[in-house]
């Protein structure tokens, strides 16, 4: 990448999801400069989810220092609930940050403004600053988790915690054996995120059900959900009824929501939303033939544009905005 044109303004945005962190260079606009992942494990303890948060902040820094980049502070979404301060992690798909004060932590790692909020209120602002707001928006994002954010206006509807809610945690499935990371039984994540996608291809792996499958799990020891997607896209059976059927999932999930939000536009984010049509289709035709009509029948439904980087350029522009409208000792505590 070539030394840039000096930047007025650029930050850092980190998006923490439940399996892996993407974090980026922002400048004011939401340019993407650059982009980094960070793997985690469900069973991370707290020094090594921060051992390698650490790490890649400091080689981020380091590289916007080399390219002559002036950042002004980092923005940092997570998925799930904070303190009323918005400093503490409260409840999240990251077990190891429970109760950890966060963003302290972040502004003594690089001496700069940080912000933290929801990680799907991060993606839904930076979705909705590139179009006039609707009236009425849901923004969801489907990763490892499912996070629900409503928009009104374009400004967040904060219910609890910061955020709208937690409506990815609806019943779907009362008699399942599956429980979230939160420890819900049947709700909308154990059958829709990313997480039960995984799931479902072990599962049709090890039955014997995908041969293709079964070959990406003995050469890399595991199966994302991008693994899952691209055996579909070859044309395997198994890997497609798997999205479809997570799609469909989705789909009466956004049905409830639809009665309860009643939205102008959905818009669907995260690692899963990259599926592709197979995964949206399955989704809009379980919305549309599950629910109230004159809720369903309207309302548009639609991938988020900046897809999977959405968390990162949100969390970025939170930071940015903060700080020039409150400078940079507000957020230096």
């Amino acid at each position: 990448m070539s030394t840039p044109v000096q930047l007025r303004w650029a930050a850092l945005g980190l998006d923490l999801g439940g399996s892996s962190a993407k974090l980026g260079i922002v400048a004011e606009q939401g340019k993407l400069l650059v982009i980094e992942q960070v793997p985690f494990t469900p069973l991370d303890s707290l020094t090594t989810v921060l051992e390698s948060l650490q790490h890649a902040l400091h080689q981020l820094r380091d590289r916007a220092a080399a390219q002559g980049i002036e950042l002004i502070g980092l923005g940092c979404g997570v998925p799930g609930n904070l303190d009323p301060d918005r400093s503490t992690v409260l409840l999240n798909n990251i077990t190891a940050l429970d109760g950890f004060p966060l963003r302290p932590w972040l502004v003594e790692q690089l001496h700069l403004p940080a912000v933290l909020d929801n990680d799907t209120c991060m993606a839904a602002l930076a979705e909705a600053s590139l179009s006039a707001p609707a009236d009425r928006t849901l923004f969801v994002t489907v990763g490892s988790g499912i996070g629900v954010v409503l928009l009104h206006q374009g400004v967040i509807v904060r219910v609890a915690h910061g955020a709208t809610g937690e409506a990815g945690h609806i019943i779907v499935e009362a008699n399942s054996p599956y429980r979230c990371p939160l420890g819900c039984r049947g709700c909308l994540e154990t059958v829709a995120s990313g997480r039960a996608i995984e799931r479902e291809g072990q599962r049709a792996a090890a039955e014997g059900r995908s041969d293709l499958l079964e070959q990406i799990r003995q050469a890399k020891g595991f199966l994302s959900g991008a693994d899952i997607a691209a055996a579909m896209a070859q044309g395997d059976p198994a890997a497609r009824a798997i999205i479809e059927q997570a799609g469909h999932w989705l789909g009466l999930g956004m049905a409830s929501w639809a009665a309860i939000y009643q939205p102008e536009e959905i818009i669907l984010g995260g690692g899963v939303a990259q599926a592709g049509e197979t995964w949206l289709q399955a989704a809009v035709a379980a919305m549309r033939s599950s629910g109230v009509p004159r809720f369903t029948g309207t309302v548009r439904v639609a991938t988020a544009r900046l897809g999977k980087e959405a968390g990162v350029i949100g969390a970025a522009l939170a930071v940015l905005r903060h700080v020039s409208e409150r400078g940079m000792s507000a957020y230096c505590q």
